[in-house]
């Protein structure tokens, strides 16, 4: 399909919004991938947003993610300037009429609170075109480096804006709850038991070493020293299994990675895996005695070759 439709240029433009990183990424992705197929530029997303919380709890990491990618990849500066003022915007639930308009129009992806359980679905299965994209569009300090040491166990703990329950009954239905950190332990012990080997693991985690120190007494495990969200993410969609959060963070790295993922109870969101029939590779276990041998043996067997 071409770019020029009757009369006019059609464009794809992506609003972030004042999300996590995680969440953000999904408006990009989405647009994309739509502008991808229809043949259509895109224009630069506005990264650039001030977010008091992490200010005032006092994160390491302060959101500012326009200072993850480059600016000069998509249509930016003057030109985006003029034509968000002069073109026509039609959200993205209007597409079919924004192809149909003869003027110049754009097409406009936007990120809401309900984005959990809608927009993974729509860029699942693509995931080696939005990941080699991000690549392309990451400032160069952002991309770590590939892992060609020993393969791992990524565990994500979420802490930061989430929050602590007193009650364990609070999780049973889905929000944004920090899990126990009594529960990543077990997950990581009993996938090392049915395994017979101390398998490495790697801690990533807003939160502090005194809070994490159940997981890190174990032997083999290590904490990760934070980068920047797009970075940690990347880094962690390395890993050959994931003990997952409830966050987008975690979502992320595994859609990126294609990463088997075992998730708390209601706290898994979405799935955001191409599994196989046989296996579930995105398992809800309460506890350690319900991961199953299938998920282990899938996981002994990814860990025996790095991550490409």
């Amino acid at each position: 399909m071409s770019a020029y439709l009757p009369n006019g240029k059609l464009y794809g433009y992506a609003i972030p919004g004042r999300f996590g990183l995680g969440h953000s990424l999904l408006a990009w992705a989405r647009c994309f991938l739509w502008c991808r197929d229809n043949e259509v530029e895109m224009l630069a997303p506005r990264w650039l947003y001030f977010r008091l919380g992490p200010y005032l709890r006092h994160e390491a990491d302060k959101r500012s993610y326009h200072k993850l990618f480059r600016k000069d990849v998509y249509v930016h500066g003057l030109r985006r300037s003029w034509l968000l003022g002069k073109a026509r915007h039609f959200s993205s639930d209007q597409e079919a009429q924004a192809k149909l308009e003869g003027t110049t129009r754009i097409v406009v992806f936007k990120n809401d609170s309900s984005n959990n359980g809608r927009f993974f679905q729509s860029i699942l299965g693509r995931h080696d075109e939005v990941q080699s994209e991000l690549l392309r569009i990451a400032r160069p300090e952002h991309i770590p480096a590939l892992n060609t040491q020993e393969p791992f166990i990524g565990v994500h703990v979420r802490m930061g804006d989430f929050t602590r329950v007193s009650d364990p009954a609070a999780l049973s239905t889905p929000g944004n709850f920090q899990l126990p950190v009594e529960w990543y332990k077990d997950i990581l012990l009993s996938i090392r038991r049915q395994a017979g080997l101390a398998l490495p693991a790697q801690v990533f985690s807003d939160g502090d070493v005194e809070l994490l120190s159940p997981l890190l007494e174990l032997p083999n495990v290590s904490l990760v020293k934070p980068h920047s969200a797009l970075h940690d993410i990347l880094l962690l969609s390395q890993a050959a299994a994931l003990i997952s959060s409830p966050s987008g963070f975690s979502m992320w790295a595994a859609y990126l990675g294609q990463v088997p993922r075992i998730c708390f109870p209601n706290q898994r969101r979405e799935r955001v895996l191409v599994s196989p029939v046989t296996i579930d590779l995105e398992p809800e276990c309460k506890t350690g005695e319900d991961i199953s041998s299938a998920f282990v043996a899938h996981v002994l067997s990814a860990l025996q070759q790095p991550k490409l």
